[in-house]
């Protein structure tokens, strides 16, 4: 019995879904080839120069300024307390 998943052409990647044309990769990365992983062809996605950046990686400043931010936040509820 065939799975109509499995069969060519019935995924959700027919029909114009969005998953076809959003493309193999996440946001802020684009396709430059393809790439051997595991023994397969797999997408091969580096990020956009110019895209998005990564939330993980904050100039010292804005991370500075985050920090004491939240100490503020908690030393205003320690003094509710």
């Amino acid at each position: 019995m065939n799975s109509p998943l499995k069969r060519k052409g019935c995924g959700p990647q027919s029909l114009g879904s969005p998953l076809k044309k959003k493309g193999p990769c996440w946001d802020g990365y684009e396709m430059v080839g393809m790439k051997k992983k595991g023994g397969r062809q797999v997408p091969n996605c580096v990020p956009v120069k110019g895209g998005k950046p990564s939330p993980m990686k904050l100039d010292p400043v804005t991370a500075i300024k985050g920090a004491m931010m939240v100490k503020n936040v908690v030393d205003g509820i320690k003094k509710d307390k």
